[in-house]
């Protein structure tokens, strides 16, 4: 039973953790992830390349370097214990074996990894992002992870764009928007935007995750550029 509970309040956490991390009257749908989609990354002697990959398997491909590197500034003791402070938008169902009793039992939690954000959900998409829902039609596809105990500390989106040439007018979107974004919960001190090729990478929070957040890109995408990293 102790387990069932934890799972429950894991989950509670992460709800409210997104309606204190956004601008006032936003909300979180867990469920509102859409199926993955089964595209694959190419690597060449540069590194990985974002050529061909989603914006969740983007994310993916940076997740590792990232959690691996946070163990140090969260005096973990493993990545699986840092991983343990991430989640994303997707849920997953759970079952496991009652000790007492011997009888399965199933819950539902959050996933510990970046989640696609289905772009047919408008609300979702900015409120767990910031990315305008007017501009959805703009991407191919979008995925973020996030602190669960407040994302204000730090939120990382990755949005694949359909047109290449639009991926600066929409850094400079994303830029006013966080700019005059409503907090509640606290401020966010920084934020980043970055791009590898035709994929948008926005993030924020704490300046010490943010800097091992973006030495975590560019380690993996030796052609990440940075388009702004400013303080709020």
């Amino acid at each position: 039973m102790k387990k069932i509970i934890t799972a429950m309040l894991l989950a509670g956490m992460l709800l409210s953790a997104a309606s204190c991390g956004r601008n006032k009257g936003s909300t979180l749908d867990s469920t509102s992830s859409s199926s993955s989609q089964s595209t694959q990354d190419t690597t060449n002697s540069g590194g990985e390349t974002a050529q061909g990959a989603t914006a969740k398997s983007f994310l993916h491909s940076i997740y590792g370097a990232f959690l691996s590197n946070m163990v140090p500034i969260y005096g973990a003791n493993s990545v699986e214990d840092v991983k343990n402070y991430f989640a994303g938008p997707e849920m997953q169902t759970v079952t496991e074996k009652d000790p007492d009793t011997g009888e399965d039992f199933s819950y539902e939690a959050p996933k510990n990894e970046p989640g696609e954000i289905a772009l047919s959900d408008g609300e979702a998409l900015e409120s767990q992002t910031l990315f305008p829902a007017a501009s959805a039609d703009k991407l191919k596809s979008a995925a973020v992870f996030f602190n669960m105990l407040n994302q204000n500390n730090g939120t990382f989106a990755a949005f694949k764009v359909k047109d290449e040439g639009d991926v600066q007018a929409l850094a400079d979107m994303m830029k006013n928007k966080i700019k005059n974004n409503q907090w509640i919960c606290g401020f966010p001190e920084r934020y980043q935007i970055m791009r590898v090729g035709d994929v948008l990478i926005f993030s924020y929070g704490l300046n010490d995750v943010l800097t091992v957040w973006k030495n975590a890109v560019s380690s993996v995408y030796e052609d990440a550029a940075v388009l702004y990293d400013e303080t709020l």
